[in-house]
C-alpha cells in the first residue's frame, strides 16, 4: 500500500509515494502537535488535573482520536486497529503509569518486506515520569525490553483489548467528540 506525500526537495507541486508505515508515523507526529492544542477541560478524564498543553488525563481521547484520524485520512482501516487499556512498567518491572490507554494497529505495510507490522502508539505517555517523548511508538515484532537502558524501553502491559470499532465510546462521555471537534476547528 502506497500513499501520496509532498516531496519538499522537489517543490510543493510534486508528489512522491510513501509506505503506509511512514504515512502513519508522519501522522502520529502531526496529530500529537494538534492534540496538544485541542486538549481542554472538556476533553480531560474527569479524575485528572487539567494543565494547558499537557497530556495528563488525555490518553483516551488522544489515542482513540488518532485512530479516528487515520481512518478519516484513509491511511489505516479500523479493521486493523485495537484500543488497549492497561499500565506501563519499566523493562525491570517498576511501575510507570496505571490506568492508561493506547492504540495498536496491526498489518501495517512498510512498503518493502513487511506487510504485517504491528505498531503500538501512545501519544499521551509523556504524562508519566520517565517518558520524555510526545509520541511513543513500539514495533511489536522488534521490541525487546532491556532493563539496563534508563529511558525508552517501557513495557505496555495490556489488561483489556477491544477491537477499535467495538469500543464503547460512551465511556468517554462525549469527550472524544469534543476533542475531535477541537481538532477540526484547528483547520486540520
Amino acid at each position: 500500500m502506497r500513499f501520496s506525500a509532498r516531496n519538499i526537495l522537489r517543490g510543493s507541486d510534486r508528489e512522491v509515494s510513501i509506505s503506509q508505515e511512514l504515512a502513519v508515523l508522519r501522522q502520529a507526529e502531526n496529530f500529537r502537535r494538534l492534540a496538544a492544542l485541542a486538549w481542554s477541560r472538556d476533553t480531560i478524564y474527569p479524575k485528572s488535573e487539567y494543565i494547558a498543553g499537557k497530556s495528563n488525563g488525555q490518553c483516551g481521547v488522544t489515542n482513540y482520536g488518532f485512530g479516528l484520524w487515520l481512518s478519516r485520512l484513509g491511511i489505516a482501516d479500523v479493521s486493523q486497529m485495537f484500543f488497549e487499556e492497561g499500565k506501563i512498567v519499566t523493562a525491570a518491572g517498576a511501575p510507570v503509569g496505571d490506568d492508561h490507554t493506547w492504540l495498536r494497529i496491526n498489518n501495517i505495510d512498510d512498503g518493502c518486506t513487511h506487510p504485517d507490522l504491528s505498531l503500538r502508539f501512545d501519544l499521551a505517555g509523556d504524562q508519566f515520569p520517565g517518558i520524555d517523548v510526545p509520541e511513543v511508538v513500539q514495533y511489536d515484532d522488534y521490541f525487546y525490553p532491556d532493563p539496563n537502558t534508563t529511558s525508552g524501553n517501557r513495557v505496555y502491559q495490556t489488561a483489556r483489548v477491544t477491537h477499535f470499532s467495538e469500543y464503547d465510546v460512551s465511556r468517554f462521555a462525549g469527550r472524544v467528540g469534543r476533542f475531535m471537534s477541537n481538532i477540526d476547528s484547528l483547520g486540520a
